[in-house]
Parts: C-alpha cells; sequence; structure tokens
C-alpha cells in the first residue's frame, strides 16, 4: 500500500498535488490543514502537530510521500504575533514535521518541502517570509545528509514556486510583478506536476532546491 501526507492540502498548491496523489495509484493520502479535507490541526502549534505525528504512527504508516506544503505570507511584517505564527507555520513546522516523521517513512521515501523564490533573492518587502523560505531551503540540504547517511535511505528535496494562481496572496499578482517574469504570466498550479512526479521517480535526486518561475531569477 503506498501512502502519502500532504500539509496545507486544502487549497493552492497543497491541494493540486493532494489531488495529484489521489489519482496517482496512491491507496491513501491525508491531507492535512486547518480545514482538512481529511485531518483538521494548526501546525503553528507543537501540540497539534504531536496529534497529527500520532495519527501517522498509529494508523497511517509508513508513509512513502510527505509533503511540507503549508504556509502563509504576509504581505505586512510589521505585528510581531503574527510575525512568529508565520515562523512557526513556515519553518518551524516543516523542521518539527521532518524529524518527526522519519521514523513512519519508508526505506526509499520522500520528503518534498516547498519554498519560494523569495527564499533565493532579496525581496525588501516581505524580509522575515524570505529568510522562512531560505530556510526551508536550509533545511533540506540539512536533512538530506541526514537522512543519506542513516539506515533509511530517504531523500529530501524542495522547489521553488514564483508567481502562481493560489490564495496565497489576495487577487492576482501586480501587472509590474508579472512584466518581470520572462514568461509575462503567473502559473496555473497544475504545472507544478510534472516536477512533482520528477522529484518522486528521480532515485538519485536529493538535497537540492528547483526553482519554477518562468525565469524571473535569471
Amino acid at each position: 500500500m503506498k501512502r502519502a501526507v500532504v500539509t496545507g492540502a486544502s487549497s493552492g498548491i497543497g491541494e493540486e498535488i493532494y489531488r495529484f496523489l489521489l489519482q496517482d495509484h496512491y491507496n491513501s493520502v491525508l491531507g492535512v490543514g486547518l480545514s482538512g479535507p481529511d485531518f483538521r490541526v494548526d501546525l503553528t502549534r507543537g501540540q497539534d502537530r504531536q496529534e497529527l505525528i500520532e495519527e501517522i504512527s498509529q494508523s497511517f504508516q509508513p508513509v512513502d510521500i510527505f509533503v511540507n506544503n503549508a504556509g502563509v505570507l504576509l504581505l505586512d511584517e510589521s505585528e510581531i504575533n503574527s510575525c512568529l505564527n508565520m515562523v512557526s507555520l513556515n519553518l518551524i513546522a516543516v523542521w518539527d514535521l521532518t524529524s518527526c516523521v522519519y521514523p513512519y517513512m519508508s526505506d526509499g521515501g520522500v520528503i518534498i518541502n516547498v519554498a519560494s523564490i523569495s527564499g533565493m533573492r532579496a525581496d525588501p518587502d516581505t524580509p522575515l517570509y524570505g529568510a522562512t523560505k531560505a530556510g526551508v531551503i536550509s533545511l533540506t540540504k540539512s536533512f538530506a545528509k541526514k537522512f543519506a547517511n542513516s539506515d533509511k535511505k530517504v531523500r529530501v528535496n524542495c522547489f521553488s514556486p514564483g508567481f502562481f494562481d493560489t490564495n496565497l496572496v489576495p487577487g492576482p499578482a501586480p501587472q509590474e510583478l508579472i512584466d518581470q517574469i520572462p514568461f509575462k504570466r503567473s502559473a496555473k498550479t497544475c504545472e507544478l506536476l510534472p516536477l512533482v512526479q520528477m522529484i518522486i521517480d528521480s532515485k538519485y535526486l536529493t538535497g537540492v532546491n528547483i526553482p519554477i518561475d518562468g525565469g524571473l531569477l535569471l
């Protein structure tokens, strides 16, 4: 039986990956988020993250694919409590869940982290968000090296989306930002799926971050 877990699965990129895995011969996929669809949990809270790990340990192991997708973007980083929640969700939850889910992964399993091109370039408007995503990229490399040298060969990779049509921010991306993209458009979430499949299938791939941004970083 093939099992997958996707955090942030109720909308956007997470929902797209969740539905893709449901259709891709996985016998069981657990969608995790504030509104489910399968397991409702607030991943900013350590106690809630432990509830998810307990659920996995009791009835959902071994996990073949684990996707750390849940995240939030604050366009206004002036309120400290909101910023702390963003750090907790975007960075601490990725570190905590990766550490805790590893014992319940199958040998040869795959962890996929969702970072952002904001973690790869300087963004003066959302510096803390960019720092959390740069941290996700760093965690990916560290865990990949750690797990490659352990008894259970779990691969850890991540990808960094550019502008995709999700509800991460209200409304469409401003035209002045779209004009900076060589392809001159944002992308649909389904355009991520070939990359997700490649990461799953590539048995010699670990510790990498792959930008998918229409050439914005060029």
